[in-house]
């Protein structure tokens, strides 16, 4: 469990040194909420032409749903028949023939002896 400050207070830490990609947030900490805690994270946004003054852009997240999820993060997520495409075949190996009907293929209808097609 984080650090749990008192309700309706939070603390807010510099997480620049320990971001891996630019979409993870340069700040980072928890707040308290009516006893519900939650993890609060900010962007930095320098100021520009739309906006002249340097802002922090703020999100919140229950506590319990973000380490649940980060926990999760490693772990692969089932595959999904209906919304995953098949593995893409190589073009370049070579093709195989079907194998042949065996007996288990087809109950007791099959058999290799005989003449007729069908």
């Amino acid at each position: 469990m984080p650090f749990v400050p008192k309700d309706l207070t939070g603390r807010l830490f510099d997480n620049r040194a320990d971001r891996r990609n630019k979409s993870q947030p340069d700040y980072a900490g928890t707040v308290s909420i009516h006893g519900e805690v939650f993890r609060i994270v900010g962007w930095y946004n320098p100021p520009s032409e739309k906006s002249p003054t340097a802002t922090i852009g703020l999100a919140l997240e229950n506590y319990d749903d973000y380490k649940r999820r980060r926990d999760n993060q490693d772990a692969a997520p089932p595959r999904d028949a209906r919304t995953e495409a098949p593995p893409i075949r190589n073009a370049n190996a070579p093709r195989t023939a079907p194998a042949a009907p065996t007996r288990a293929d087809s109950g007791d209808l099959y058999d290799p002896d005989d003449d007729i097609p069908f």
